[in-house]
């Protein structure tokens, strides 16, 4: 069963990424993230370098851009899973939850 995790992002920023740790090695693995805003779903994938996969310490980072941290609205309206993939064929949600927009009165 995937385990829900909410956490916030400060709208107009970059920083800091966010970062989802695992408690068991994530070698042979590859991960998607996806993003609800409104209707419109968002993709990023380790295969294409848009989420890191750090093995040193079991984490996977997401290292959002201002343009995506804008585009979430403000207040918990912004769903999101991470699965996991791993070669042989295994694929798995392990998070879910919501991503809460903060702030945004900030100047790009």
């Amino acid at each position: 069963m995937a385990a829900r995790h909410d956490f916030d992002i400060w709208r107009g920023n970059n920083q800091p990424a966010v970062k989802f740790i695992f408690p068991f090695d994530i070698a042979s693995s590859s991960f998607i993230l996806r993003l609800t805003i409104d209707e419109t779903t968002y993709s990023y994938s380790s295969d294409d370098g848009e989420l890191l996969i750090e093995e040193t310490d079991n984490s996977v980072v997401w290292p959002y851009t201002i343009a995506i941290s804008r585009e979430i609205p403000l207040g918990k309206n912004t769903q999101y899973e991470l699965e996991r993939r791993v070669s042989g064929g295994e694929q798995r949600t392990y998070l879910y939850g919501y991503i809460t927009g903060r702030g945004g009165l900030n100047d790009d």
